[in-house]
């Protein structure tokens, strides 16, 4: 950034000078001055700032990395007397309410615009809207050509109406003259330099004024620039030194240490297939016993994967058989159905022990007879309660062992439940000829009892006072019987669960 006195400015200059004038004072448009390094901005700008005396005026260089509220603070210290502000507020907020205090018209320049915040830009194409003592705030901007093409092509229509931009031309080669020589004329010491010279010089620029400084500074310390830099001849010269000075003791070193002989190359010797016999002999045993050794190990495991398939095997079919017998719910398929199951689906079905009713089905419904009295439903259920007691009887009863008694299983399943304690919820089936048949394979376990529990049957086992005792019987049952671990539960989480006498009138259907 090169700042020129206002005296020195030439007449394409002076001409865009006066226009930059008449718009700060009549133009309600953001101007922004577009030039290169060196293109004479900043000297307008101060031009400008001279040329409008009875303007409020307020000339900031914005620096690189600057942030808002900086530039802000700058503008503000030089437009209002009192310095109470906040520089935080967008600077449209604080001239508007400071605007009575006021009492000439505004004037913002701001130089190498193009280090400004996006924000600021924007606070500055709004302020073009506002007024101060009866006239519009006028705000010049410089900036390089780049960034305000950006900028301009980041606005909307009725947005770029508001941005007035304005492009330094390059002088003539008169004007360049001109300006060299004036600027010799203020200047102390007087080069030696042929005008030719110096024509031809200013004919090989562009014509920005940068570039005739530039060229005038070359001119007046010449002598500055043909002088060598001794300090750094000094330091290349040292490093040089030092450079050869280690690699020769380097050398001196490896050429000093004795080393290591070669190594002797390997001799080579000719077979002749004397010693073959021989040594055969000398590795016989050694042959023989790792044979011996490989065939043991593909035996073992040979072994191992016939037990490992017969296993299988049986696997499968007491997995066959299990299918076979009975559609059988163990604790873990009760977990999967529960977690299956919508949470108040499941809340409700473990606390209330309410079923949805069947769906019933247009045939069934077509042929359904007439809704009985309630004098013939009492009948009737007793009649079925008292034939479904023998039959569970006789479904339970199944055969004459000894060791399987059907009226006691009947009797303690037909009891209340236990409010306290646990026990262990062995399986669920909607068969009693599959409950039969897992009562005459576990007749040897205590306290099995059959319970009901929505339209399917619950085989429970034992009464235990504390959760540790339920988990080592659940470990032992699975050891008896395999398959999975019978599930835990708490008397106090089965209020759903009904004794035999009070499921549907001891009816439970196949």
């Amino acid at each position: 950034m090169t700042f020129i006195p206002p005296s020195v400015l030439l007449p394409s200059q002076e001409a865009l000078l006066l226009r930059m004038q008449h718009v700060a004072c009549y133009s309600q448009q953001l101007v922004v001055i577009q030039g290169i390094e060196g293109a004479g901005k900043s000297t307008l700008l101060t031009a400008l700032v001279s040329e409008l005396e009875d303007y409020n005026s307020a000339l900031v260089v914005c620096p690189m990395h600057a942030d808002a509220a900086e530039i802000r603070r700058k503008i503000l210290i030089q437009l209002l007397a009192d310095p109470l502000f906040d520089d935080e507020e967008p600077l449209g907020n604080t001239l508007h309410r400071l605007s009575k205090r006021l009492t000439k018209p505004l004037h913002i320049l701001v130089d190498d615009a193009h280090h400004l915040p996006l924000e600021l830009w924007a606070e500055c194409l709004l302020l073009t809207r506002q007024q101060c003592a009866g006239r519009p705030i006028a705000i010049t901007l410089a900036s390089t050509p780049e960034v305000a093409r950006h900028i301009y092509g980041q606005l909307t229509a009725l947005q770029r109406e508001l941005m007035l931009p304005i492009d330094i031309a390059p002088f003539e080669l008169a004007e360049r003259e001109a300006l060299y020589y004036t600027l010799i004329s203020r200047t102390e010491a007087v080069p030696y330099v042929p005008r030719d010279i110096v024509k031809s010089q200013l004919e090989q620029q562009k014509g920005w004024p940068g570039e005739v400084v530039a060229l005038l500074d070359r001119a007046l310390r010449p002598e500055e620039q043909k002088r060598p830099d001794r300090k750094r001849l000094w330091r290349t010269v040292g490093a040089a030194m030092l450079t050869a000075s280690v690699s020769l003791g380097i050398w001196y070193l490896i050429q000093s240490h004795p080393g290591y002989a070669p190594e002797a190359e390997p001799h080579e010797y000719r077979e002749t297939g004397l010693l073959a016999p021989w040594g055969k002999i000398q590795l016989a045993g050694y042959f023989a016993a790792r044979a011996a050794a490989f065939d043991d190990m593909r035996l073992a495991a040979e072994k191992t994967q016939a037990a490992q398939e017969a296993q299988r095997l049986a696997d499968e079919a007491a997995l066959d058989e299990a299918r076979r017998l009975a559609e059988v719910h163990t604790a873990d398929t009760m977990h999967s159905d529960t977690a299956a199951l919508k949470p108040g689906e499941a809340a409700e079905g473990e606390k209330t022990g309410i079923n949805k009713p069947a769906a019933t089905s247009p045939e069934n419904e077509s042929t359904q007879s007439p809704e009985p009295s309630v004098s013939e439903i009492a009948t009737s259920q007793e009649t079925d309660a008292a034939t479904q007691a023998s039959t569970n009887k006789q479904v339970l009863a199944g055969h004459d062992d000894s060791a399987f008694s059907a009226e006691t299983w009947y009797q303690r399943s037909i009891q209340k439940l236990p409010v306290s304690g646990f026990t262990l919820q062995l399986a669920t089936v909607s068969k009693r000829e599959s409950a039969a048949t897992i009562f005459r394979r576990m007749a040897s376990e205590p306290e099995l009892r059959l319970v009901h529990y929505k339209d399917k049957l619950v085989i429970l086992q034992g009464n235990y006072t504390s959760e540790v005792e339920a988990n080592d019987q659940a470990r032992l049952v699975m050891e008896r019987y395999g398959g999975g671990k019978p599930w835990v539960r708490a008397w106090k989480d089965l209020t759903s669960y009904r004794p035999l006498d009070s499921a549907s009138g001891g009816e439970i259907s196949n």
